[in-house]
């Protein structure tokens, strides 16, 4: 029965790992709700529309954190994620991550450079308003931190392909150190029995 619905385990796998992240942010807006004095009214995930309803004014610095809580905390569980687990070559799981991961970033990125015109982000633009900051830099914070997840993604790639050649590499390896180990003793052998030769016709 679970050989029959094998085909069915890597979409699942996409499914919950999707469920997930959308779970993770909306979680994120609601620590930040908290942390920031406010409190939550609503929460729907299981929708089209995933979204958290936060009541309680708040200073512009509390306003910024909770419009950002929810990509923050996704970006954190995604590079722990990308950093703690081991290193492969591929995996649905750390695949479907970090595409959700890349998704996440993308509207700060186009909102940061077509702000204040376009489709309005609800996330960037509130953060935007509330923390005042040019949209300049936060697209530069975005990019920044977009490139640096591209370089550990790939790593972990590129250093899982390397494992698995030295893997392969290593009977060839241990073969060759044990020949060139053989080789130095005997070598060190011949220099012993050469220098006590050159004693005993010296003594004579």
């Amino acid at each position: 029965m679970f050989q029959r619905c094998s085909f069915l385990r890597t979409p699942l796998v996409c499914l919950a790992v999707g469920l997930g992240c959308i779970a993770a942010h909306e979680l994120g807006h609601i620590l930040a709700a908290y942390l920031s004095g406010g409190s939550v009214s609503e929460v729907s995930i299981l929708s089209f529309d995933p979204h958290v309803i936060v009541t309680g004014s708040g200073s512009p610095g509390a306003r910024a954190f909770r419009a950002m809580g929810g990509s923050l905390l996704l970006w954190a569980s995604w590079f722990a994620f990308m950093l703690a687990m081991p290193a492969r070559p591929a995996s649905v799981v750390s695949d479907t991550f970090s595409f959700f991961a890349a998704i996440e970033l993308l509207p700060w990125i186009a909102s940061s450079i077509i702000y204040p015109d376009g489709p309005a982000s609800y996330d960037v633009w509130q953060f935007i308003q509330a923390s005042r900051l040019p949209p300049w830099s936060i697209l530069l914070v975005a990019v920044s931190m977009g490139i640096c997840g591209f370089f550990v993604f790939f790593y972990k790639r590129k250093f899982a392909h390397a494992e698995g050649a030295i893997g392969a590499a290593r009977p060839a390896i241990i073969a060759f150190g044990k020949l060139l180990s053989t080789l130095s003793i005997a070598r060190a052998k011949g220099c012993s029995v050469a220098l006590m030769m050159q004693v005993d016709d010296g003594e004579r």
